[in-house]
C-alpha cells in the first residue's frame, strides 16, 4: 500500500511537472525608433508598475471591447493575472460588431489570438505595431479571409484597433519587457462587448449570437480564474468551435516540485522501518495538498479533479453518518 501511495504521489506530481515548459531566449525586433521611445518611457513605468506592486516584464495578456471602446492591458502577478491599466481604442473603422469575414469588409475580428515576438512591428507606418495574428485557425476552417490586422498608433482604422502614437508606445513597451523577460507570446482577445449575461441577452437576436455565445465561454473562463485559457479548436456536434484549458506555463513552481519530488523519492528508498515510511509519506502529501488546495479550480476546470477524487490521493470516506472525500484521512487515520 505505502509503495502504491508514493508512486500515485509522483505520478501526480508528474502531471504538474509534465506541462510546465522552459524558458529560452528569443530575438525581439526593434528600430531606432522603439529603442529610443523605450528608453524613454521605461523609467516611468517601472515607477506606475512598482507602485501597482507588478515587476517590470511582468507576462502580459490582452483584452478588447470592442463596444465600449476599450483594450484592458493586465499583467501576472503570482499565479494569476491583475489589471494594469484600460486605454481608449481611438478607433477600429466603421465595421461594428460582429467578426471580420472577409478582405476588405472593413470589420475588425472578434476572437482569441496570440502574438510572438516575430510580429511586433517596430517600423510601422503608424509608428509602432503588432499584428494580432487573424486569421487564426477558427477563422480559416470558417473561410474568413484577410489579414495584417494590427494593434497600432495613429487613429485611422479599416479594421484594426487604432490606439494613438502616445497609448502604442506604452502597450509596445510593456509587451517589449515581457518578451525581453522570457514571455514567450502572449494572448490576445477580442470580445465584441462584455460577455455579461444581461449583455448577452440583448443581443439574443444577433445573428452572431451562437458564436458569441462559444466566446463567452472563454471570456467566462478568464473571469473566474483571471488566468488567460489555452484555447484549441474542436469539431463538436459537426461545427468548429473555440474550446478551453488550464495553460500550461505554470514554471515558477517546476523547480521545486521537481527538488522536492526526487527528495521524497530518495528518503522513501533509503529507509526500511514502516513508520519512518509513512511519516515520510505524510510529509509528501502535505507538499502535495498545499499545490492541490491552490490549483483546486484549475484541477477541476481540467478534469483532472476527478482523476484526483477517484485515485489513491483522495479516498472517499464515511465519517460522522456523512460521505465525504477526504485528503488520505482514510487510512492514515487522520
Amino acid at each position: 500500500m505505502e509503495r502504491k501511495t508514493v508512486i500515485s504521489l509522483v505520478f501526480i506530481l508528474s502531471l504538474f511537472i509534465s506541462v510546465i515548459p522552459f524558458s529560452y531566449s528569443q530575438d525581439i525586433p526593434s528600430s531606432s525608433r522603439s529603442r529610443r521611445l523605450i528608453e524613454r518611457l521605461s523609467p516611468r513605468l517601472r515607477e506606475e508598475l512598482s507602485q501597482e506592486g507588478f515587476c517590470w516584464g511582468s507576462p502580459i495578456f490582452i483584452r478588447i471591447f470592442k463596444q465600449s471602446m476599450e483594450l484592458e492591458v493586465w499583467l501576472r502577478d503570482g499565479e494569476r493575472y491583475r489589471l494594469f491599466r484600460t486605454y481608449r481604442i481611438c478607433t477600429y473603422g466603421s465595421g461594428g460588431l460582429g467578426p471580420k469575414t472577409r478582405q476588405g469588409d472593413g470589420k475588425a475580428p472578434e476572437g482569441f489570438y496570440y502574438v510572438t515576438p516575430k510580429q511586433l512591428n517596430p517600423f510601422s507606418s503608424f509608428h509602432l505595431s503588432f499584428n494580432i495574428g487573424y486569421p487564426n485557425r477558427y477563422d480559416r476552417l470558417h473561410g474568413r479571409t484577410g489579414g495584417a490586422i494590427m494593434v497600432h498608433g495613429s487613429c485611422v482604422s479599416i479594421g484594426c484597433f487604432a490606439m494613438t502614437d502616445p497609448v502604442i508606445e506604452e502597450l509596445y513597451t510593456l509587451v517589449d519587457a515581457a518578451f525581453r523577460n522570457g514571455q514567450r507570446f502572449f494572448r490576445i482577445h477580442i470580445f465584441p462587448f462584455r460577455m455579461t449575461d444581461g449583455n448577452m441577452q440583448n443581443y439574443r437576436g444577433s445573428r452572431w449570437y451562437n458564436f458569441w455565445e462559444n466566446l463567452k465561454e472563454g471570456y467566462d473562463f478568464f473571469e473566474r480564474f483571471h488566468i488567460p485559457p489555452n484555447v484549441e479548436v474542436e469539431v463538436r456536434d459537426g461545427k468548429y468551435r473555440y474550446v478551453f484549458q488550464m495553460p500550461d506555463d505554470y514554471s515558477k513552481i517546476k523547480a521545486d516540485i521537481l527538488r522536492r519530488q526526487k527528495e521524497f523519492q530518495i528518503r522513501y528508498q533509503s529507509i526500511n522501518e514502516a513508520h519512518q515510511r509513512k511519516e515520510i509519506i505524510k510529509e509528501a502529501q502535505k507538499f502535495l495538498f498545499n499545490i492541490l488546495t491552490f490549483f483546486g479550480q484549475l484541477l477541476e476546470a481540467e478534469g483532472l479533479k476527478s482523476l484526483v477524487n477517484t485515485g489513491s490521493l483522495f479516498e472517499k470516506c464515511q465519517k460522522g453518518g456523512a460521505t465525504k472525500y477526504a485528503f488520505y484521512s482514510c487510512h492514515l487515520g487522520s
